[in-house]
């Protein structure tokens, strides 16, 4: 959703986030790493032209990935099924 938004994204790396974002697309820190969180918020604070560059990557990648483009993947691969 904040992609969609164009907001700067702060997540967790958990494997299933960061096999679907683009690197540079999101600001991660280490799952239960509070110290590594309140350094990627500091870095973002501190350097807002890296986080104006995040949000383009991610915006980027969402327009490529939005329902309207995957719901065609998934009917296509739906109709192969059938």
């Amino acid at each position: 959703e904040y992609m969609a938004m164009q907001r700067p994204v702060v997540a967790s790396r958990l494997d299933s986030v960061a096999a679907y974002a683009p690197e540079g697309s999101i600001l991660f820190f280490e799952s239960g790493n509070d110290a590594e969180l309140a350094d990627c918020l500091r870095r973002a604070a501190r350097h807002p032209e890296e986080l104006d560059r995040q949000v383009e990557a991610a915006s980027r990648f969402y327009e490529t990935h939005r329902w309207n483009r995957e719901r065609e993947v998934y009917l296509a691969n739906y109709r192969d099924l059938a």
